[in-house]
Parts: structure tokens; C-alpha cells; sequence
């Protein structure tokens, strides 16, 4: 998987900066003064929490819809 659909996949826009920790094989990817994913069970995960207003099906019907038109 190139390196803008990973980011595309966890919600990290490709122009925004980012630090990325290697280490034990997985790697943590932070936005500075944003949120944090970590590797669980094999996936990249967000975990914090999450706006009030969020709708995980809104959210992946987007998901979706972005990987058709690729």
C-alpha cells in the first residue's frame, strides 16, 4: 500500500506534517498537536477520542467512496 493511502486510510491529510516512531516491527504515526493512531491487532488505530458529532457510517461511506474512485 503506497504511503498516501495509508495515511488517506487513518484520516491524515498527505500534507500535513507528521512523526513516525518505529519500533518491535510497528510503527506509531502522531500528528503534532493532533490526534494519535497505534497498532492493534495488525491495524492502525485512532485513540483518542473521537468528536461528539462523529458518524462512523458517514465516515465510511467516505472511506469507500474514495477507494472506488481510485
Amino acid at each position: 500500500m503506497a504511503v498516501p493511502r495509508i495515511l488517506e486510510a487513518v484520516g491524515i491529510e498527505v500534507c500535513k506534517a507528521l512523526n513516525v516512531d518505529v519500533a518491535d516491527y510497528a510503527a506509531l504515526i502522531t500528528v503534532p498537536g493532533g490526534g494519535v493512531t497505534e497498532r492493534k491487532r495488525g491495524r492502525l488505530v485512532y485513540v483518542r477520542p473521537l468528536p461528539e458529532d462523529w458518524d462512523r457510517g458517514e465516515a465510511v461511506t467516505a472511506v469507500r467512496l474514495r477507494r472506488t474512485r481510485q
